[in-house]
């Protein structure tokens, strides 16, 4: 049986498959860990009993994310008080 799974032309490196199987499993620990500490739902359900250490592991990644993603829009608001909408004006 072939353990090469994918190969990209020109003289890419080979993707092994128990390479694959590492991402896929960090993969489905951020997803759980989004999933699970997170109030913004996830669009992708993946739960593996196995990938609870990547869970934890991932969230920090994942406060980070949030923080520079929320920080960002929320910063403006913090610096210059909320936008006020005065119809006399």
């Amino acid at each position: 049986m072939c353990d090469a799974v994918a190969e990209v032309s020109f003289g890419g490196r080979i993707v092994y498959k128990g390479e694959l199987a590492r991402m896929k499993k960090w993969f489905t620990g951020f997803s759980m860990c989004w999933g699970m500490f997170c109030a913004i739902p996830n669009p992708i359900r993946r739960w593996d009993s196995g990938c609870y250490r990547q869970m934890l592991l991932c969230l920090p990644f994942l406060g980070g994310v949030l923080g520079a993603y929320l920080g960002d829009r929320l910063a403006p608001a913090a610096l210059f008080g909320p936008p006020h909408f005065c119809p006399c004006a």
